[in-house]
């Protein structure tokens, strides 16, 4: 190969080289552009922690400082690590915030029911239900936050302290057939902070953002049975898992057959 040729090699080699490292340059220059600004979108959008969550009559429920306490539980007892939250997290368990959404849904409708037509839901006619339905996704969606202060409906009242007492029995008492350990909380405060925490990251799935009545908070693992939030259950993936038997400190328990059809879209 002459000089010439050489020098003509070396010279395309060293263009290739730059095009190289400025394509490199400028794809981590996007790449940290999009990252700068998901950041800066995710604290700009992201939904409030009210000061107070309170029923109509203005009676404090539970505070911020409630939900933050129960987020601090969550995190100690690695609840993340068994379920998930916002569809992030591990799926032996429930996604937590459409637990208890799929749950408040329920007992707002058989409260809707009774309410409006005397009788339980499960009797009323194939109409009647659905127009309970609807009423519920109005309620859930219905964004009553202003200035600090979320306001709940007489319903979504009477529905979080059922659920106070069912997570007071789950993370006390402690579920086999999920393999969730009691004592997994303290104590009923804890229990208690836990259902707070659960009940605000509900309502950033449910309730629309203010001024935008197509679009919730963040875009999280919804109920589908009650139209709300994203289109998976995350907390039916245990029912589907086919486990048979359960491993338990020494002990195996028998799994009664799974239901005929799926328990949380009945």
């Amino acid at each position: 190969m002459t000089t010439q040729a050489r020098g003509s090699a070396s010279a395309g080699e060293a263009g290739i080289d730059r095009f190289l490292r400025w394509g490199l340059v400028g794809t981590l220059l996007v790449v940290v552009s999009i990252l700068v600004y998901g950041t800066v979108m995710v604290h700009r959008e992201r939904p409030p922690i009210p000061d107070q969550v309170v029923g109509p009559g203005g009676a404090v429920l539970y505070t911020k400082d409630t939900i933050i306490d129960g987020k601090g539980v969550f995190q100690r007892t690695d609840l993340m690590d068994f379920g998930s939250l916002y569809g992030n997290g591990a799926y032996f368990g429930p996604d937590w915030g459409t637990d208890y959404l799929h749950r408040e849904g329920q007992l707002m409708r058989d409260y809707n029911a009774t309410q409006r037509f005397g009788s339980p839901y499960d009797s009323l006619a194939t109409a009647d239900r659905a127009a309970i339905d609807q009423q519920v996704i109005d309620e859930l969606k219905t964004n009553r936050y202003s200035k600090g202060v979320l306001t709940l409906t007489e319903r979504q009242v009477a529905a979080h302290k059922e659920l106070q007492t069912y997570y007071r029995n789950l993370f006390i008492d402690g579920d086999k057939k999920l393999g969730l350990p009691a004592d997994t909380v303290r104590n009923t405060d804890e229990a208690d902070e836990l259902g707070a925490f659960f009940g605000w990251v509900a309502w950033t799935s449910a309730a629309n953002r203010p001024g935008e009545g197509f679009f919730q908070w963040l875009r999280a693992p919804g109920d589908l049975a009650f139209g709300l939030g994203g289109t998976l259950v995350l907390i039916d993936l245990v029912a589907k898992l086919r486990f048979r038997r359960l491993a338990t400190v020494g002990e195996e328990v028998e799994l009664p057959p799974l239901p005929a059809e799926e328990p949380l879209l009945a």
